[in-house]
């Protein structure tokens, strides 16, 4: 899985919020989360900082041994078959000197299975398609995702830094209808 600029066109995007980080000294480490669905896929992607975790003299390789906890909880439009509104899962990541070693999707934290069917690329950026039928997401449902990194047990970054970055999942005519609603007045 290895995508360009014009597959996130359209994408949500949060970017980090540096305004209060100098005086505190905050170490930024995420620079932006792009997230994008279709009918049957969520496509994550984590931008680094270039300082974040680069090897000195290689823009391009990560180094370093950290964690990425991505929570990705469905809010179900009606009430599942548990009786619950709400499915968390939290995809979590190994990185053992800049190298991807192991990952896990499953409900909370810690999750035990690797599932069938998710794609995870790591670069100088992080790029993953999970399939929505991995998180248990319907078409009507809503998706909130809030990534994290971790370094020897410990929070170090999170983007968003507070909430979530919320998507629907719909139906491609209505992702077609949005597309082609008027969103600009002036």
């Amino acid at each position: 899985m290895n995508t360009g600029y014009f597959d996130w066109i359209g994408a949500a995007h949060y970017v980090a919020d540096r305004r209060n980080a100098a005086m505190h000294g905050k170490k930024f480490l995420l620079d932006s989360a792009y997230a994008g669905i279709d009918e049957n896929n969520l496509y994550l992607r984590l931008d680094f900082t270039d300082d974040a975790f680069l090897q000195q003299g290689s823009d391009d390789v990560l180094s370093g041994d950290f964690d990425v906890s991505i929570r990705i909880d469905s809010i179900g439009a009606i009430v599942g078959d548990d009786g619950k509104r709400k499915r968390e899962n939290q995809l979590e990541l190994r990185v053992v000197e800049g190298k991807l070693v192991k990952w896990n999707l499953g409900p909370g934290a810690n999750g035990a299975n690797t599932s069938g069917g998710v794609e995870i690329c790591l670069e100088k950026i992080l790029e993953t398609r999970i399939p929505l039928s991995e998180i248990h997401a319907h078409i009507g449902d809503a998706l909130e995702i809030r990534a994290s990194i971790w370094q020897q047990g410990l929070p170090v970054d999170a983007l968003p830094a507070e909430g979530a970055i919320t998507l629907r999942v719909l139906r491609e005519n209505e992702f077609e209808a949005i597309a082609s609603e008027e969103h600009w007045r002036a």
